[in-house]
């Protein structure tokens, strides 16, 4: 993290700061909400159709190629300099390969990673980072995830869960980050007091603030601070819980930015950040096939790149801003999840091959239905933002924040004065060992270091793509508390097993039975 590239990132990114300083003493919603009330979306609303569908596994070669085709095919019609088409990553690496060994009859076309399906990778990675750290416990105590959901949103499975939740723990760490800095500073910061303490801020005033020259040099002494942390100046627990506010509150958030606002160039510039956390973190697929997405976004046709500029990077389903949402979330929203049937999709009838076809091929008919009536009603479900300015959301997110703050406190505050130097599980207590300690707090440097090595090998040998990205051993806090099974090396024979069942038969039989009579034993 260069300080001058994050300097003028946090100049431009004044709201985040006051945000921040809002929400010490304010109910405001959280950031997404806030930051919506001051953002202008000037692109048109997006049209949802559906095209026919393909009655088989879309991961098969032949069914990729004819999406491949009927994409290239719509923009030639609609007169279109390049077509687009979003993918996972199971899909969009045979879409890759094929536009590569079919060239070029696929070069106008735009094949994107679906950004839902790369969120849910990071949100695994970050995940493991935390596994075990005291997290869990810390959730649950809070009340704010139940038990039997914490493995889910470790492993990050659950989107809308994993949202959430890691912007109240990532707001409320942040919030103890920023109280440990102030409390450090030899003066007071009377333009810091008076924001924490006024009511909610304006547009105009806070279009004002963040003009201020007195409110810019208090972002950069802060994002000084913050980075001093991360090196571990301030304790190695202080360290490994900053580098979470910036996995969560700096990349996360500002890839979410990007997607929201169809910012390409935003996108392009955030997206290392994200390959470097999936290199550390053991996400190798990722790691590999989002460096090559990378590559083609960065190397793209001027107007290829103003194709994905005019919103054909993600999707506006309401006419409200900072509403977008990735193209393959939305297939999840809609197609996907308006399709099913109470009987839970083609159970009921899975059986009658007939049946099964007529389901499939009445599927956008029914998906369009139901995405019409939902709309008509006002029930349009979706990432909208303005869920968050609702009363009752605001109220049960401070409510939230407020019971993960105290329940921090009481267990270990990892920004406070009193908090252990090394590295400790914020519940247990427990410190971690060497090994573990600089495996966490090098997550950042050695991302980078495995993402340039790769990107080197494969310059000088054009094969190394092709090779799998080899996994890193994870030395966490779930790794130290993993029980080591041990296996015997010796060998036990037929001879040897026989004559312990026999063994245990005649120790049944001698319990029940003062005499033996082993013809009646056997």
């Amino acid at each position: 993290m260069s300080p001058s590239r994050s300097e003028r990132w946090i100049e431009q990114q004044g709201l985040d700061f006051t945000w921040l300083l809002q929400s010490f003493t304010q109910k405001i919603p959280l950031f997404t909400g806030f930051f919506s009330q001051f953002v202008t979306d000037n692109l048109p609303r997006t049209i949802i159709a559906y095209m026919d569908p393909i009655s088989l596994p879309p991961t098969r070669n032949d069914v990729v190629r004819e999406t491949m085709e009927r994409s290239v095919k719509v923009a030639q019609e609609t007169n279109q300099g390049y077509a687009v088409v979003t993918y996972d990553l199971a899909i969009a690496l045979k879409a890759y390969s094929i536009q590569a060994l079919q060239a070029p009859t696929f070069d106008k076309l735009i094949i994107l990673l679906g950004n839902f399906h790369f969120e849910l990778a990071f949100f695994g990675a970050v995940g493991t980072f935390l596994a075990d750290s005291g997290v869990e416990y810390l959730l649950n105590e809070a009340g704010v995830l139940a038990e039997g959901s914490v493995a889910g949103f470790m492993k990050g499975k659950f989107y809308n869960r994993c949202t959430r939740i890691h912007k109240i723990l990532a707001a409320v760490m942040e919030r103890e980050l920023f109280s440990k800095f102030l409390h450090l500073k030899e003066d007071d910061e009377p333009l810091a007091t008076e924001m924490m303490s006024s009511n909610n801020i304006t547009i105009e005033e806070c279009q004002r603030i963040v003009g201020n020259a007195s409110f810019v040099n208090l972002l950069k002494q802060y994002e000084s601070f913050f980075h001093d942390v991360i090196d571990g100046k301030h304790g190695s627990t202080a360290a490994y819980w900053a580098i979470y506010v910036y996995l969560i509150n700096r990349v996360h958030r500002e890839l979410k930015r990007a997607v929201r606002t169809n910012d390409v160039d935003g996108y392009i510039n955030i997206l290392p950040s994200i390959i470097e956390v999936c290199f550390s973190l053991n996400r190798p697929n990722y790691s590999r096939w989002g460096s090559l997405f990378l590559h083609k976004l960065q190397h793209m046709d001027p107007r290829a790149r103003d194709i994905l500029k005019a919103g054909a990077m993600s999707v506006r389903r309401t006419k409200k801003s900072y509403a977008r949402s990735a193209v393959d979330i939305t297939l999840e929203q809609t197609v996907n999840k308006y399709a099913a049937s109470p009987m839970r999709g083609i159970t009921a009838f899975r059986d009658s091959e007939d049946a099964c076809r007529r389901w499939s091929v009445t599927l956008t008919q029914r998906s369009m239905a139901l995405s019409e009536l939902y709309q008509l009603v006002n029930l349009q479900s979706g990432e909208e933002p303005d869920k968050q300015l609702t009363k009752a959301r605001i109220q049960r997110d401070n409510a939230d924040m407020k019971s993960v703050t105290i329940t921090l406190n009481n267990t270990c505050n990892p920004f406070a004065s009193d908090a252990p130097a090394g590295l400790v599980n914020i519940s247990s207590g427990k410190a971690a060992n060497e090994g573990t300690k600089k495996f966490l707090l090098r997550t950042l440097e050695r991302g980078r270091t495995l993402w340039l090595q790769f990107e080197s090998e494969c310059l000088v040998d054009g094969s190394r793509f092709l090779k799998p990205v080899s996994r890193t051993k994870i030395l966490n806090f779930a790794a130290e508390n993993r029980k080591q099974s041990k296996t015997s090396t010796r060998k036990v024979n037929a001879a040897e097993g026989v004559r312990d069942v026999f063994g245990r038969i005649l120790a049944v039989v001698a319990k029940t039975s003062d005499t033996i009579d082993l013809d009646h034993v056997l």
